[in-house]
């Protein structure tokens, strides 16, 4: 990964740029705040080295899950599991 991060990341900004210069006038407008904080960040990256640890993040949906209900998240309807996902209230190692 170290050798290849500046080739990824131009490849990455690229294909974010082409992404958005495809776009019809009206959805840039729409985008450009996401677009161009991306393509910025992009920039950032490509201008330093490959750092030693790179902190990113995701929406977790099942980070913290009420015991009484675990499925909170399933829209009604949804067939469950019979288990819970081994990832379930995982944020509680972190933030209890």
């Amino acid at each position: 990964m170290e050798a290849n991060w500046n080739k990824t990341a131009a490849a990455s900004h690229d294909a974010l740029l082409k992404d958005y210069n495809a776009k019809q006038a009206w959805q840039k407008n729409n985008a450009i705040d996401f677009y161009s904080t991306r393509l910025a960040y992009l920039k950032e990256v490509m201008a330093n080295p490959a750092p030693h640890l790179e902190i990113s993040w995701c929406t977790r949906f099942n980070a913290f899950v009420p015991k009484n209900n675990p499925f909170n998240y399933a829209l009604p309807g949804t067939k469950t599991p019979n288990v819970t996902y081994a990832t379930d209230n995982e944020g509680t190692y972190f933030w209890p």
